[in-house]
């Protein structure tokens, strides 16, 4: 049984101390997603893109989607630049609802679902400390034109 290579516990070791973790996105992967929402010309498909996120569960049974938001931790956002920010806020302040709609209906609402509610507030405290002023426009904006109506 030892020399089997499928069985061998020396097999075991080797395979999984050199093979990537499968459960995370590489961190080129999350860079290359936060740069893209900083093109509003690419807005749009990355909205399609995230929500699509949701549907997919990773090997932790969580969706990609939470696992993204669950890298947008202070210090990732505070390398962002405002035109970033900008593009998260902009798809929070649209897309919110139907994302917590299609969490529901996954049965992956509450649980171990992150919610979107720090990642946000990371956002706001980072385009402020930016500029203030066209931070408080942006804001403006994106409250009254949002489509996103949910109060959670």
């Amino acid at each position: 049984m030892a020399h089997k290579r499928l069985t061998s516990p020396s097999n075991w070791r080797y395979y999984y101390a050199f093979s990537a973790p499968q459960n995370v996105l590489p961190p080129n992967e999350l860079d290359n997603l936060l740069y893209r929402f900083g093109l509003p010309a690419e807005r749009q498909m990355l909205a399609v893109q995230m929500l699509g996120y949701i549907r997919e569960i990773n090997l932790s049974h969580i969706t990609w989607y939470d696992h993204i938001l669950s890298q947008m931790t202070a210090r990732k956002v505070s390398q962002l630049t405002f035109r970033q920010c900008e593009g998260l806020l902009w798809f929070f302040f649209n897309y919110s609802d139907m994302a917590r709609q299609l969490q529901m209906s996954l049965g992956q609402w509450g649980g171990h679902s992150v919610s979107a509610l720090s990642e946000v507030c990371h956002l706001l405290g980072r385009i402020l400390s930016q500029h203030r002023q066209k931070g408080l426009w942006l804001l403006r904006k994106l409250f009254l034109s949002g489509q996103a109506r949910s109060k959670r």
